[in-house]
């Protein structure tokens, strides 16, 4: 009976010092929320949410970085940058000051589409630059967060973009059942990585490659050979250019 007492106790000790910052995290939100009982409130319970899902895609595509003990410090430069592609693609037909004069009005999804893929090209560069020239992760993500700022800067040249499709500017106030259509997209987002970590080849690639790399080359089959080719997917294949596109959008608005 001791026994068990001293293992629960060692196991409560243990769960709370893993969890320690989400602890603190709770801590403080019912502090805040005493002091301030609005808080609490349903209206404002939404705009923090929402107000958090364009950054929560971003940490879910740094945490697969994270996994595999890497990180990714062109993550802010890159979602900035994603936000000025998708302004620019956004513009009304025939809007003054229009960047690309003649392109016609794109729609919503095909915006998102091209922010996708020319992000993910950088997302490429990372991974290259990490798994097969074997640069460290936080020299080479911060070496590409220069690069991406250098051109953003001369892609745009600093000036104002404006004039945009409403139907673009439209998803940061659509709700879907009272729920803004941005949490909505946070949540498919989380549902998706979830089962990309949990269930996929893939995923499991990644923990053996965050666990231990040299272990994970020579072992079996399935993960041998596999630590270049998934590092690069993990660094292209993340949800920046999400992030970017939908905190373009709500800034926008607001």
């Amino acid at each position: 009976m001791e026994a068990t007492k001293k293992l629960n106790g060692k196991a409560v000790g243990k769960w709370l010092s893993n969890n320690a910052i989400i602890m603190m995290m709770l801590a403080i939100t019912l502090i805040v929320g005493i002091m301030h009982p609005n808080f609490f409130s349903g209206t404002n319970m939404i705009n923090l949410f929402k107000n958090v899902s364009i950054r929560y895609i971003i940490a879910l595509g740094i945490s697969g970085c994270l996994i595999t003990t890497g990180n990714d410090l062109s993550a802010g430069r890159l979602a900035g940058f994603a936000a000025c592609l998708a302004c620019i693609f956004a513009q009304t037909e025939g809007a003054s000051g229009k960047f690309y004069p003649n392109m016609h009005t794109l729609s919503t999804p095909v915006v998102f589409i091209l922010v996708i893929a020319i992000c993910a090209i950088v997302g490429l560069c990372n991974g290259l630059v990490v798994s097969y020239l074997k640069v460290q992760p936080f020299i080479a993500t911060l070496g590409m967060q220069q690069v991406v700022y250098g051109i953003c800067l001369v892609y745009t040249g600093g000036t104002p973009i404006g004039s945009l499709n409403k139907n673009f500017t439209s998803l940061a106030s659509n709700t879907i059942i009272g729920v803004p259509v941005l949490i909505w997209i946070a949540l498919i987002v989380a549902g998706c990585f979830w089962f990309l970590y949990n269930k996929t080849r893939h995923g499991k690639y990644m923990y053996a490659i965050g666990g231990n790399e040299a272990a994970a080359e020579v072992s079996p089959p399935c993960f041998s050979g596999q630590i270049g080719k998934n590092t690069v997917i993990t660094y292209t294949n993340r949800k920046k250019p999400f992030k970017g596109f939908f905190l373009f959008v709500t800034h926008s608005i607001l």
